[in-house]
């Protein structure tokens, strides 16, 4: 038995995560509180993580990141709508698409489109074939 220091509740040892640095010990939050408390952090942070992401993988400063938001309406750029995908319990913001060869960035994209475009290898050619597919050209 081990007592949670957040909600000084005495519980099993196994309501209690083991600690990811190789020792035996315990944390000192129960799961629950341990959830609760990742859940908040990752909230109220959520948006810094993201910004150092940007920044990390396309040199995308959160001034510019702005910008392209403002741009855009917070729309995505091929379909006109607001991101609807969740992370979590918030909705995610709008991707970054980029050229893979020249790592320019083109816009924002939802995330329906921008994994849309990926599947299609970024192939302006298969891209028109799938739309004159769809028009019943083909």
């Amino acid at each position: 038995m081990k007592q949670c220091t957040k909600c000084l509740v005495t519980k099993p040892e196994t309501q209690f995560y083991r600690r990811s640095d190789g020792r035996k010990k315990l944390h000192n939050y129960c799961r629950e509180c341990q959830n609760t408390t990742s859940k908040q952090y990752y909230a109220a942070h959520r948006h810094k993580a993201a910004s150092g992401e940007r920044r990390r993988n396309y040199s995308l400063s959160e001034e510019r990141f702005v910008h392209l938001m403002a741009d855009q309406k917070g729309l995505c750029k091929i379909c006109q709508r607001p991101e609807t995908v969740k992370k979590g319990a918030m909705v995610a913001t709008l991707s970054v698409d980029h050229d893979h060869a020249t790592n320019k960035i083109r816009g924002l994209l939802c995330d329906r489109c921008n994994r849309g475009i990926g599947l299609f290898g970024d192939s302006r050619s298969r891209l028109l074939r799938a739309a004159d597919y769809l028009s019943g050209l083909l």
